[in-house]
């Protein structure tokens, strides 16, 4: 009896394609988002205490293993690709970086600690995905939603300073975990550098004075 070759259906080639992302040659391919290195720059005049109070993630982004989406409603895991730590762990080490480096920030504090914050800071991340539904325009995404809230007097209502959604869609040179690593850093750095922009609005802090002047 001679061997039949079978038509394998379109999600099945799909699934095949998203299994070669990335290949076992020593050990797992362990990737970060990598946070800023901390300047600590001098306050500017009104710089507030921050505590970044709830940092969430979307449950099918919450793992360690990279995902792909693989159709509308359906993902992937990378078996041989993971993040060095969970996505939480690296916004929250990311977002508390960046936050310590903005001169309108005086300190970044734990919630519930000595020093009483005068702004909470949250964040939701509800898409972290490597996108390859398309064959030949391979694209990550990632967004965030982050929220300010002051620490008013009680039992004033605490309403938002500022609540946005921040999204990147980045095109991807080639298919792989290492280029969906880097289009997430590129686009959630992006992200925080709006979101702080934002945020010194929001607040009405002061702009950075120019080099040499005195602050």
């Amino acid at each position: 009896m001679s061997a039949r070759a079978f038509p394998i259906p379109a999600a099945g080639l799909l699934l095949v394609g998203l299994a070669c992302v990335s290949k076992p040659a020593v050990g797992p391919q362990i990737y970060a988002i990598d946070p800023p290195p901390i300047r600590a720059p001098p306050s500017t005049t009104g710089a507030r205490v921050v505590a970044l109070s709830r940092v969430e993630v979307a449950p099918q982004f919450a793992g360690r293993a990279l995902t792909y989406r693989s159709g509308p409603h359906s993902f992937e895991r990378d078996p041989y690709a993971a993040l060095a730590a969970s996505p939480r762990e690296l916004v929250l080490a990311l977002l508390r970086a960046s936050l310590a480096n903005a001169d309108f920030v005086r300190e970044v504090v734990e919630p519930g600690g000595p020093v009483a914050p005068d702004v909470l800071v949250e964040a939701y991340l509800s898409d972290l995905e490597g996108d390859f539904t398309v064959p030949d325009k391979p694209a990550a995404a990632v967004a965030l939603e982050m929220v300010i809230l002051p620490v008013p007097p009680a039992p004033e209502p605490i309403l938002p300073v500022l609540r946005k959604v921040y999204a990147r869609r980045l095109p991807l040179a080639e298919k792989s975990a290492g280029a969906v690593a880097d289009a997430w850093n590129q686009g959630l750095n992006g992200i925080v550098e709006e979101f702080l922009a934002d945020a010194r609005a929001a607040l009405a802090c002061p702009p950075p004075a120019p080099a040499g002047a005195p602050r």
